[in-house]
């Protein structure tokens, strides 16, 4: 099961709102490694990256758990 399937389906102007989303974070995530990398050192940069991953791994496991919660309560 996809996030933004359902979404997609039901709000064709959802897949937009995800290419913006994403094309967003394609401009900040550079820019902010770069910051980071020149006013700290390599090591912050590149660790702002790893940070994102962490983040986005966590939030898509807080969604996932979050429905499955929900899904419950609305089947008793």
């Amino acid at each position: 099961m996809t996030i933004a399937g359902a979404s997609i389906k039901k709000h064709p102007m959802a897949m937009g709102w995800i290419l913006i989303i994403g094309g967003i974070g394609a401009i900040l995530m550079p820019t902010i490694t770069g910051i980071l990398s020149e006013n700290m050192n390599i090591f912050a940069g590149i660790a702002a990256v790893v940070v994102a991953i962490i983040l986005m791994f966590l939030s898509v496991l807080w969604y996932r758990f979050g429905n499955e919660k929900r899904i419950e309560k609305i089947n008793r």
